[in-house]
């Protein structure tokens, strides 16, 4: 597009010449033409963040195995570390103990209740027992809710009460790989001390991997 209106080529945004600049510029009227099929770029292969996972501990304790080195070959759900926690542990131990609390003064509610039948035992013994089970109740959900806080799930809570030989009654928690792939880097020393959320290991599928290219100007 020429515009010959010196005063108009503002409004348009157009750039004037001097009679020596036009002598220099070849103008050519733009048409399509077919691209090339291929390019040859200059560029690298790259890990896909989407692809890509880091394991931490949300526990603070001692690592007590750490058995994926950098190259480790994982399937997802593969057990990579253990971490030993007392202060899980204790928090474990307190909740199966609330619930054994609880168990018993719902015996002796039951046992108050059936003596108030019978015309037994009073009301105000009845009214004490209820009021000991709501307690009893209240810590075993407070318990329960800290539990939550450490992160363990609802399975892992219903697994401790079945079975109190379960690894996380002793505080010991079974970090695992999340997707299938290789340890990239590994952060954690066997035997030592970690902080919660602290990274152990960075766990990559490399068959997904991306390709970042230097495209110039005059190529697209």
């Amino acid at each position: 597009l020429t515009v010959r209106c010196v005063k108009c080529r503002f409004e348009v945004g157009a750039v004037m010449l001097s009679s020596t600049t036009e002598a220099l510029v070849k103008v050519e009227m733009l048409q399509t033409s077919p691209a090339p099929r291929t390019l040859d770029l200059i560029g690298e292969l790259a890990l896909d963040e989407n692809h890509q996972r880091v394991i931490t501990s949300r526990f603070s304790g001692r690592l007590a195995s750490l058995t994926a080195t950098v190259g480790t070959r994982l399937k997802e759900g593969a057990v990579v570390a253990v971490v030993e926690s007392g202060e899980l542990a204790h928090a474990v131990l307190d909740f199966l103990k609330r619930l054994s609390e609880l168990k018993f003064v719902e015996k002796k509610l039951s046992r108050a209740n059936l003596l108030f039948e019978k015309k037994v035992g009073s009301e105000q013994d009845v009214q004490e027992a209820q009021s000991a089970r709501d307690l009893a109740d209240l810590e075993v959900k407070n318990a329960h809710d800290r539990l939550k806080i450490f992160g363990l799930s609802n399975s892992d809570i219903e697994r401790i009460q079945k079975n109190r030989n379960d690894p996380l009654v002793l505080g010991k928690i079974l970090l695992k790989s999340t997707i299938d792939g290789d340890v990239i880097q590994r952060d954690g020393i066997e035997g030592e001390i970690i902080q919660g959320d602290r990274k152990l290991l960075t766990i990559a599928n490399i068959c997904h991997l991306k390709a970042i290219g230097q495209i110039h100007e005059k190529q697209i």
